[in-house]
């Protein structure tokens, strides 16, 4: 039986040759960056008049629009200021292409509270299939939000 060896570099090498190649039809990679958004009040076809549009870097390279559907406090008197949403996002590609995503997350929108939001996107529509996991902070005084995604997208 032969053994084949790797130095440190050529096994570092191999991984980055690797992570490098662009996926194909049905290969999945993971993804992973930063997102910005800001609320957009006009044009916005929420049923609870809430809109958000911003920037995704890293991985995912690209503009998009979120659209909120739903939006309910939680019942449970603790924690307090807490809303579960559902929603659409549209994401531009800067390199072409739309992806589409359906939103479900929640939000801490205590003023006093922690300002955090957590949300899985899974892709509805576009030429990719996968998710989308984001962590982020509220700015209240600007109704911003920034934090940072990860996820796996599979196709082209």
């Amino acid at each position: 039986m032969n053994i084949v060896r790797m130095t440190p570099t050529v096994a570092i090498a191999a991984v980055l040759l690797a992570a490098a190649r662009p996926a194909s039809a049905g290969e999945c990679k993971p993804v992973f960056g930063h997102f910005t958004s800001s609320p957009v009040t006009i044009g916005c076809a929420s049923p609870v008049r809430f809109c958000t549009a911003g920037r995704l870097i890293g991985g995912i390279q690209g503009s998009y629009a979120f659209t909120m559907s739903t939006a309910v406090q939680a019942t449970d008197p603790n924690p307090v200021g807490v809303t579960f949403y559902t929603g659409r996002s549209e994401v531009s590609l800067d390199h072409g292409g739309t992806v589409v995503l359906a939103d479900a997350g929640a939000i801490d929108l205590n003023p006093r509270g922690s300002a955090k939001m957590a949300a899985l996107l899974s892709v509805i529509g576009g030429a990719t299939s996968g998710f989308l996991q984001l962590r982020g902070s509220i700015d209240f005084a600007t109704g911003g939000v920034t934090g940072d995604y990860f996820g796996e997208l599979c196709g082209p």
